[in-house]
């Protein structure tokens, strides 16, 4: 998009969960939605990222990279493959694991390292993809606080490079350090 208007969602809904909702983010914003109901907000993070069709409304949004609950490693793979799988470059997946720290875990697989590695391995997928929108829902789930500040720093770094985040937590320190917009409720 080259209008600075990243997103704009007109009356989205999903049946039970989001009703009407409205807003636009302009590029290189980030916005952090606070909203109670983690099922509400990840609701409205799917239909950002085009991975769920609302029931009425519409998003028009770029092209997206998202971190889920889920981490997306494969359990039965060596990290360095499951990353090299992901972004489709082996080394480039070294160098992912070299700036996490994580050279060490390269050839575990995920269900041997703790929640805050996996964490941070999709975090740092989803933010380094070079996407003009990125999604993330509860990256901060499982990090301890030297991770927590690991993260807002690269938040900043990637909103600073121009890309737009929408960020779901329930972690309100993390979205007064990142969010150029805290949503309280959807």
């Amino acid at each position: 998009m080259d209008d600075p208007l990243a997103v704009r969602v007109r009356d989205l809904a999903v049946t039970g969960l989001l009703d009407g909702v409205s807003f636009d983010l302009l590029a290189a914003q980030c916005v952090a939605i606070l909203e109670e109901d983690d099922v509400r907000r990840t609701a409205l993070l799917e239909c950002i990222a085009g991975v769920r069709r609302p029931d009425a409304g519409s998003v028009r949004a770029p092209a997206t990279a998202a971190m889920w609950h889920e981490d997306g490693l494969a359990e039965q793979t060596a990290v360095i493959d499951s990353v090299a799988d992901r972004i489709g470059d082996a080394d480039a997946a070294r160098e992912l694991l070299d700036r996490l720290g994580l050279s060490h875990r390269a050839g575990h697989e995920p269900w041997a390292m703790s929640m805050g590695e996996r964490r941070r391995i999709a975090a740092e997928l989803a933010l380094s993809s070079g996407r003009a929108l990125i999604v993330l829902d509860e990256p901060e789930r499982g990090l301890d606080q030297a991770s927590l500040g690991w993260l807002a720093g690269r938040i900043r770094e990637v909103r600073d490079a121009g890309a737009t985040i929408v960020l779901a937590t329930y972690n309100e320190r993390l979205a007064d350090e990142v969010a150029d917009v805290v949503v309280d409720e959807l």
